[in-house]
């Protein structure tokens, strides 16, 4: 097992553990939310909150059109995709497959927050359990951000 697979849990808990929250007024005048992440190898761990009542971490990732999350972290916060409507999604590869869609009422990132958000039911992440899924542009786009790896932090800044 190497070195980064063995911190993975470890950092995870302090991720959670660090979970406070800091804002100051941006550019516009609206607060930057700056959120605890960890990085490993490369990869930004990110703690968020569904429903607000189910911590998860998810990889924050740029590329990714939509947020996509584990089946066991779905139904803990109360999503249940059975009768979903599918839709195509492209994964890194070009591998094209039909994943269920459901409502989220709720995706906190610290403070900053969105409602009703069409998250995606797939495990995206099939080689690290502990991994609840990925935070993508339908979440990231809304916000201006900012990530600060020696600070280990995620900022950010909700778009006009």
């Amino acid at each position: 097992m190497t070195t980064a697979r063995r911190l993975l849990p470890v950092l995870l808990l302090a991720t959670a553990a660090c979970a406070t929250l800091e804002g100051r007024p941006g550019v516009d005048g609206g607060a930057v939310q700056a959120v605890p992440i960890q990085v490993v190898n490369n990869i930004v761990l990110v703690p968020v909150v569904l429903n607000q009542r189910q911590g998860a971490t998810l990889i924050l990732d740029t590329g990714a059109q939509h947020t996509l999350l584990n089946p066991e972290v779905a139904a803990r916060a109360g999503l249940d995709p059975t009768s979903a409507t599918k839709r195509k999604i492209r994964v890194v590869g070009g591998k094209a497959l039909e994943v269920p869609f459901v409502g989220l009422a709720l995706l906190s990132v610290g403070e900053a927050e969105v409602e009703n958000l069409t998250v995606g039911v797939y495990r995206a992440t099939p080689s690290a359990p502990i991994i609840d899924g990925i935070l993508g542009a339908d979440f990231l786009s809304r916000f201006t951000i900012t990530i600060d790896r020696k600070a280990r932090q995620l900022r950010l800044e909700r778009q006009p």
